[in-house]
């Protein structure tokens, strides 16, 4: 079976399990628990895996096999981007039937209030960039790939720094008008 044919059963079983907590009303004991599920439903491994396969002759078979294994920095970049998504879609998602986030699972695993969570959520969030640095500067492999990965994740940081730029994506109309339409 191809790795991509892998990776595509993967998030499938992601969404899966998460359906299967949202219908169960679940809410995972640790944040640990829930982003062993969520981090690999986030599709930022998908994302950089086609990032890397457009670079051409930079991705061997041997980089597409390592990005496939869901390594640090690739596993940085989706907890980022899973973290950030909801904190900003808390409140949001409390509206309709929604699996429990990382903040509802921090709230419980710690007995917390959902401010005090989104607190210790940004700390997990700047060991993950402080990890992705560290991947960047041991350079175990090509700084092209890691630039990449790092992309990605400030991408991340951006969609979810301040709403779900995602999901609420007419927020980014002045930031698109500026890069697009009204530049220097």
């Amino acid at each position: 079976m191809l790795d991509w044919q892998k990776m595509v059963i993967d998030i499938a079983k992601c969404y899966h399990a998460e359906v299967k907590w949202r219908d169960e009303h679940y809410v995972p004991t640790s944040v640990e628990e829930h982003l062993q599920i969520s981090m690999r439903s986030s599709a930022c491994m998908q994302i950089i895996s086609l990032v890397f396969i457009s670079m051409g002759d930079i991705t061997t078979r041997v980089v597409l096999e390592w990005g496939f294994t869901y390594p640090k920095i690739i596993k940085c970049v989706c907890i980022i981007g899973r973290i950030g998504n909801d904190m900003v879609s808390h409140e949001r998602e409390q509206l309709s039937e929604h699996m429990a986030s990382t903040v509802q699972t921090c709230t419980k695993e710690h007995g917390i209030t959902v401010v005090e969570a989104n607190e210790k959520l940004k700390v997990i969030i700047e060991e993950a960039w402080m990890d992705i640095v560290h991947e960047c500067l041991h350079r175990e492999h090509p700084m092209a790939l890691l630039e990449k990965a790092t992309d990605l994740a400030r991408t991340m940081d951006f969609m979810y720094k301040r709403e779900d730029a995602y999901t609420l994506s007419f927020s980014l109309k002045e930031t698109l008008t500026s890069l697009y339409v009204n530049f220097i």
